[in-house]
């Protein structure tokens, strides 16, 4: 008998769906990776967007003492190492301080945070108050 076998028909099925369903696995296995790559991506992207805002918020914290202490600060730029937030980057918050248009006893405050600095992705956050000065006749 020369023909090919039934055995060895069944064979070549059996190998080429092992076949097909390791190639679905596969696939299915790498959409999930790309799907999980992305999920981290979002997530790295939302706690940046987070520090950005915390540290606005500290610069305008920080503005609030210097002029509760001394009436003539103007801001300044602060320099956060990348030490502080465990090696993800730097951070730069910039702080400006102006009369208030409104109240000459108020201050208005603008801080502008940017995390992680020097990197090509980074965020940048602003936040804006007006602080009345204590009256320096007076006890704060």
């Amino acid at each position: 008998m020369t023909g090919i076998h039934p055995h060895n028909d069944r064979r070549a099925v059996v190998l080429m769906s092992v076949l097909v369903c390791m190639a679905v696995a596969m696939v299915l296995f790498l959409a999930w990776l790309k799907t999980a790559a992305m999920e981290r991506k979002q997530l790295r992207a939302q706690q940046d967007r987070l520090q950005a805002e915390i540290l606005a918020d500290a610069g305008l914290d920080r503005a609030a003492v210097q002029l509760q202490s001394t009436g003539d600060y103007s801001g300044e730029t602060w320099q956060i190492g990348a030490e502080a937030f465990a090696g993800r980057g730097a951070a730069t918050v910039t702080i400006q301080v102006k009369p208030s248009e409104e109240n000459a006893t108020s201050r208005t405050v603008h801080a502008v945070a940017e995390f992680p600095v020097g990197n090509e992705v980074r965020v940048r956050r602003s936040k804006q108050i007006t602080i009345v000065l204590p009256n320096r006749g007076e006890a704060p």
